[in-house]
Order: C-alpha cells, then structure tokens, then sequence
C-alpha cells in the first residue's frame, strides 16, 4: 500500500499496461499492472491518493531490486471495508450529558444508520460516573466503515475515541 506519485503506460504483449509508482513513507516502489487488472481498475489509481495492492512479488534480476505485479487493487475504502474486524467507539458520559444516555444513544443511531447493511460490526466501550461497559452491536447494526462515517462520528466524539480495528 502507498500514495500514487505516478503512473505510466505503455502497450505491451498482453495489451496496455501501466506503471504505477507507490510510496508508501518508507520507500518508492513500482508497481507492474497488466491490461486485465488495470481495465478493472483504472479508476482507482488516482495521483495522490492511497493505493492497496494485492500481487505478487519477486527479485528482479535485471534491476536488483523488486518486481511487484499487482492481481488486485483496492482504494483505501476498499481495503478498510474488507481487512476491518470491528469500528470501537469509545464514549464517555459527557458526550451525551444535556440529553443523557437516550440523547446519546439516538445521535449514534442517527450517525450509524445511513451506512447500516455492511459487514463491520460495532464494539462501544461506554463510560460514565457511576460504571463502564463493553457493548457489542448485534449483526443488524454491522456497518460500512466509510470515509463520511468515521468523519461524523470523528466530528461528534473525541477523533482518539473513534478506532478501525485490523487483524494483528
């Protein structure tokens, strides 16, 4: 995974393919995409922004280095949609303290409806003056961990209290 500094084309034996460089804050490093994944994909190799590949990798001889041959391409809504094991949400009493619990509990079902019918499920660690608890949303509130999502949510709690949790 990394942001797109640059893409090329070129035609090759399989059709057009493209070169996509990804920097991933560590290091560059070029990405071979051939004509089926990349007519599948192209609209997600957007300069800028974040670039999951799936692929295989190998030493190249001719250069040293590494040849990576992208199978798979995924936005970074994509990947977080698919790799996600829960989206934890940390709320404390005073979030919701002109309203109480019930102000609370309505606003997070007003932010989490719209992105409702999806495969990421909720985990609301619940804190307040007198107790605290783990509350695990059933299956029917499993979401779409979505950019807009995680904003609202981000913008009505703490931005720290809002976590997209991945496999270890």
């Amino acid at each position: 995974a990394g942001v797109v500094m640059e893409t090329r084309t070129k035609m090759g034996n399989r059709g057009k393919m493209a070169f996509v460089l990804l920097d991933d804050g560590t290091q560059a490093r070029e990405v071979m995409v051939y004509s089926e994944v990349l007519d599948a994909n192209r609209g997600k190799i957007v300069t800028d922004d974040v670039l999951v590949v799936e692929g295989k990798v190998s030493n190249d001889e001719f250069s040293g280095g590494l040849r990576i041959i992208a199978d798979r391409l995924l936005t970074l809504g994509e990947a977080r949609s698919r790799f996600a094991r829960a989206l934890q949400l940390r709320i404390n009493g005073e979030v919701g303290a002109s309203g109480g619990p019930a102000a609370t509990a309505n606003r997070l079902q007003t932010l989490l409806e719209p992105f409702r019918e999806g495969g990421c499920p909720i985990r609301v660690s619940y804190r307040n003056a007198a107790a605290e608890a783990e509350l695990p949303f059933g299956d029917g509130w499993r979401v779409r961990p979505d950019d807009a999502l995680l904003e609202s949510l981000r913008e009505w709690l703490p931005p720290e209290s809002v976590e997209v949790v991945y496999p270890a």
